[in-house]
């Protein structure tokens, strides 16, 4: 009883601090995790919330640089359903910010994993025609680029921003100045490599993150101290108004025409799936017949869908 009442005490402890350390997904690149990342955390921290299987089909029309695509045949995601990239466990991929998770959505492949991960980006450009034409076309490019892990942006890897990432390093600055084809791809990837390497254990990482997903979802079970409903929606209640990662919190009631409860439990709002504005089911709800008698309690994951 003892060993119990500990567990419970320290749960709540890592619970109520929503936060915690762990390794990023770069230091640990022989063990990534297969799945679909929806956030930045996810991919930073090596978590995807998103575990179904799939595979990365290489997209034929691209040209000089490969995209990819996922096969959903065993997965039916919702239409609001933003994702950041997906690891097919050996390898990275990131999409557009803002993609939904659908056959349709592309993504290109990290090249070399680290504080600042590099890959090519994929845009499309508007280019004028020949000079004798007053037409223009639409045309693919792949930009190097390189994500940010302290900050999760993405930009452009060039002669100007190389030496931004170099500047906190005057000899690696200098030999890049003195180099030859700063332009070049190679070049700017050697540089970023050797900055990486050689200043890695001076650049300071935040290795606290929000509840992930899956953290999040397990709260959601019912504990030995939830005696009652009321004590459960408490519970839930108090984490979420401590954590910034949700936007609004209620208790949903809904009444038979003889005013009995009909079906009650929580819903909220959040950032997660990429729109503030929805609201979803979570946790338990429980719903009720006329006479006041309790049907079923069904629960429901963070983003509303039905637990199994």
């Amino acid at each position: 009883m003892k060993k119990l009442l500990c567990l419970l005490i320290f749960s709540n402890i890592i619970f109520s601090s929503s936060t915690y350390s762990q390794n990023i997904i770069f230091e640990d690149t022989l063990n990534l995790k297969k799945g679909v990342y929806r956030t930045f955390d996810e991919f930073k921290f090596n978590d995807p919330s998103l575990n179904f299987d799939f595979n990365a089909i290489p997209i034929p029309k691209t040209k000089s640089h490969k995209r990819y695509k996922i096969n959903l045949s065993n997965y039916h995601p919702k239409n609001f359903e933003t994702i950041f990239g997906f690891c097919d466990g050996q390898n990275v991929y990131l999409c557009d910010y803002h993609s939904l998770l659908s056959e349709d959505t592309e993504f290109d492949k990290i090249q070399y994993l680290g504080i600042y991960s590099i890959f090519y980006e994929h845009r499309i450009v508007i280019k004028n025609g020949p000079s004798n034409s007053q037409h223009m076309y639409i045309d693919d490019e792949f930009i190097l680029s390189v994500l940010d892990i302290k900050s999760g942006d993405k930009f452009p890897l060039n002669k100007r921003t190389i030496k931004k990432i170099l500047s906190n390093d005057s000899q690696l600055l200098n030999d890049f100045n003195n180099s030859k084809n700063k332009n070049s791809d190679s070049t700017l990837i050697k540089f970023t490599e050797k900055y990486i390497k050689s200043n890695y254990s001076s650049i300071e990482l935040s290795r606290k993150r929000v509840m992930s997903v899956s953290d999040i979802n397990s709260f959601f079970k019912k504990t030995v101290n939830d005696s009652t409903l009321e004590a459960y929606y408490k519970r839930i209640e108090n984490e979420f108004n401590n954590n910034p990662t949700f936007i609004k919190f209620v208790i949903s009631e809904t009444f038979h025409k003889n005013n009995r409860i009909k079906k009650k439990g929580i819903k909220v709002w959040h950032d997660l799936d990429g729109d503030p504005r929805h609201s979803c089911k979570i946790g338990i709800w429980s719903y009720y017949s006329a006479d006041g008698k309790l049907i079923e309690e069904i629960e429901y994951n963070l983003y509303g869908e039905r637990i199994k």
